[in-house]
């Protein structure tokens, strides 16, 4: 799903990006200036004036000696809002930024701000695959023990395959759960964080972990992600929300965006979507990487959506073999399907032709549409 995002209140247009100073830094003029991404997300829902508890963990990644970058420090400031009654504003947030660039610590520092700063009772981490949530405890493990501060507040330490935990000494818990069976035997955890969350092609499964927040006394949702494709149908049930609220739809989601404003590959374009570039990534990292698979340098580096992450052939490729001369030739054998979208919103009906030799030509004959759900039978 390539999209094209109309310049709003809560969007940063690629005109206004360039007039910033990181960008200015960035340019590819002088050689001998490194190329800086841009710390500001592209798109980002309204942000407002709240107190936010952000600083809190700022402050506990120094205590840690760990210097955060200025896009995490915006990341954490500002899905931290708190309303005047306590609450957290953004109840659900969604970081969305390229690989590598530093988002899992985010995740990290906010478990241990649950586990040691504000109380949280039950925290569960959970992604599509259990391998992910495991390396993101061994990493949170290592954190704490490098530290005599929060080493000596934790009550034990749980090592079972899928069945992970943190206890303090104040009773607070962080566990790991993967994929669907992340809610079984779980009961009122405060805030759930989800790793991936573009490989969450389930809503049932998210349905399952959000309902388990609704005796919290101050639930929060928190996701990380890079951009994914149709099928990612939790993060781009997010993003919609997220474009509804720029266009000025009443939501409380807190979503923010580190994406190249184009599809052109490129480093320049690159820097959009990678904030740690200058810090943790060098450019030649990225320029390394240009020329492997389009759909797969889309997602993974620009950051931008595509119809499928591993197609079996790419959205360039398949752009390269269209021929508005050819037709379907009604005397021929003719191959019809119909393609319906994850979210079974949308669904395509396209017919195919055997031509000369091994070559065949295939059109798209009608689509369907339904915001809520397509009726099969109708389309039958």
């Amino acid at each position: 799903m390539k999209t094209t995002e109309k310049p709003s209140k809560g969007h940063q247009t690629p005109v206004e990006a360039l007039k910033s100073p990181e960008t200015v830094l960035g340019r590819d003029a002088d050689p001998e200036i490194p190329l800086i991404g841009v710390q500001t997300p592209r798109i980002h829902t309204p942000l407002n004036d709240l107190p936010s508890r952000g600083g809190e963990l700022i402050d506990l990644a120094t205590d840690l000696k760990i210097d955060l970058m200025d896009w995490q420090k915006f990341a954490l400031i500002h899905s931290h809002k708190v309303k005047p009654d306590g609450r957290w504003a953004t109840p659900v947030n969604c970081v969305v930024v390229a690989r590598q660039n530093g988002k899992s610590f985010l995740q990290l520092i906010r478990i241990l701000g649950g586990l040691f700063l504000w109380d949280e009772k039950l925290q569960i981490g959970s992604a599509h695959r259990l391998s992910t949530s495991l390396e993101q405890f061994r990493a949170l493990v290592q954190m704490i023990e490098g530290s005599d501060d929060l080493a000596k507040q934790v009550k034990k330490i749980r090592w079972q395959h899928g069945g992970e935990e943190i206890e303090t000494l104040t009773g607070n818990r962080f566990i790991v759960r993967a994929g669907g069976s992340a809610a079984r035997g779980v009961s009122r955890p405060s805030t759930i964080h989800l790793d991936e969350l573009r490989e969450m092609t389930d809503i049932e499964s998210f349905a399952s972990l959000r309902y388990t927040l609704m005796a919290a006394q101050n639930p929060m949702v928190m996701a990380y992600t890079n951009a994914g494709d149709s099928s990612s149908v939790v993060l781009n049930q997010f993003r919609e929300r997220a474009l509804a609220s720029i266009a000025g739809v009443a939501d409380d989601i807190g979503y923010f965006e580190w994406s190249a404003p184009t599809d052109e590959i490129s480093v320049e374009n690159a820097r959009y979507a990678n904030p740690s570039m200058g810090t943790l990534i060098h450019a030649d990292n990225v320029r390394s990487v240009l020329n492997d698979p389009p759909d797969v340098v889309m997602t993974e580096v620009l950051c931008r959506w595509v119809v499928a992450i591993n197609s079996a052939v790419d959205a360039a490729s398949w752009g390269n073999c269209l021929d508005k001369s050819v037709d379907l030739d009604l005397d021929k054998l003719t191959w019809l399907a119909i393609d319906l979208s994850p979210d079974r919103r949308h669904a395509s009906l396209v017919g195919a032709q055997k031509m000369g030799g091994e070559q065949f030509v295939v059109k798209l004959l009608h689509t369907w549409q339904n915001d809520l759900q397509l009726d099969d039978k109708a389309i039958a």
